[in-house]
């Protein structure tokens, strides 16, 4: 954990964070709307895609793979290693800094243990993919545990960005109270 922290506290620097930011604002303002025409070629809705929804069922998941065909089962397959893992790494580290960084300007480093959270979304994260890329790749087997496993994955995934935004919202306000209260 030791290393962990000091890796992001030796990168936390503001041009880190625009990088990371344009990083996850490209990918969700461009590629996560088109991804599914580009990838799947298929009339599949984004909102059916299983990483985007808070839970899903093992049905859910198996009508999604069977709705996707072939080619889009291999393409979500590619896109859950490659794509959805590297896009994990940029927002979780990303998110770590900005909480490191709010942290130290609000002096309040005694909480650093909070920059390990948004670590704990890209692990989720992680789970979550080669959870589905199993069920892909051993697709038309139907692997229930994993389908149940994946689900609480991605729960956890968006229960813990849920708690990250907290947390920045928070020190986002603590920073405004401070800067008001100079003034």
């Amino acid at each position: 954990m030791k290393k962990c922290y000091k890796f992001i506290e030796v990168n936390s620097t503001f041009k880190n964070v625009i990088i990371g930011l344009l990083f996850i604002v490209l990918f969700n303002t461009f590629l996560l709307p088109i991804l599914p025409k580009i990838l799947w070629n298929s009339q599949v809705s984004i909102d059916e895609i299983l990483d985007l929804k808070f839970s899903y069922s093992f049905k859910e998941s198996y009508k999604l793979f069977d709705d996707l065909g072939f080619v889009g089962r291999k393409a979500y397959l590619k896109s859950a290693l490659f794509i959805d893992n590297t896009y994990a790494v940029v927002y979780s580290l990303t998110y770590a800094i900005i909480i490191f960084m709010l942290l130290k300007n609000n002096k309040l480093l005694k909480y650093k243990a909070l920059v390990i959270l948004p670590i704990f979304i890209g692990l989720f994260d992680f789970f979550e993919n080669f959870s589905i890329a199993s069920m892909l790749y051993n697709y038309p087997l139907q692997m229930k545990n994993t389908a149940f496993c994946s689900s609480i994955f991605t729960s956890l995934k968006w229960s813990f960005a849920a708690l990250v935004f907290l947390i920045v919202l928070i020190n986002i306000l603590i920073l405004l109270k401070n800067k008001i209260k100079q003034k």
